[in-house]
C-alpha cells in the first residue's frame, strides 16, 4: 500500500484494483473503508462507491467513521469525481442516521442483484 498522493487525510492509503482508507491506532487497525469506483454517464463519468465501512466496536463514536468518509470524499474531489454512492441494510439504522448527518442521502432506486 502506497499513501494517497496529494492527500491531507494522514491515514488515506491507495491500492489496486481498488482504494481503501484505513483508521489506524498506532500499530492496530481500528477499522477500513473500501473505495471502489464506477463509470455511469448519470454522474458525468467516473463514481465512488463505499462498498464497506467498518469500526472495531470500541472504536466506534470517537469520530473515526466520520474522518474514513471525509478520506474518502477528499480523495474523490481531488481526482475530479462528482458523486459518491453506497448501500446500507435496510435493518441498519444507526448506519442510515451516520450517513445522512454526513449529507448522504436516500436515492429512489431498488438495488438488484443476480449471483453468477
Amino acid at each position: 500500500m502506497r499513501r494517497a498522493s496529494g492527500s491531507r487525510c494522514a491515514s488515506c492509503y491507495a491500492t489496486k484494483p481498488s482504494d481503501a482508507c484505513g483508521s489506524f491506532n498506532r500499530t492496530l487497525i481500528a477499522g477500513y473503508i473500501i473505495l471502489t469506483f464506477n463509470y455511469d454517464l448519470e454522474f458525468g463519468g467516473l463514481q465512488g462507491i463505499v462498498t464497506d465501512l467498518f469500526l472495531r466496536e470500541k472504536y466506534r463514536s470517537h469520530g473515526l467513521g466520520k474522518m474514513a468518509v471525509d478520506c474518502v470524499i477528499e480523495y474523490c474531489r481531488a481526482r475530479g469525481i462528482a458523486a459518491i454512492e453506497l448501500q446500507v441494510e435496510h435493518e441498519n439504522k444507526a448506519a442510515q442516521a451516520f450517513y445522512r448527518r454526513l449529507g448522504f442521502r436516500r436515492l429512489s432506486r431498488i438495488v438488484m442483484g443476480k449471483d453468477l
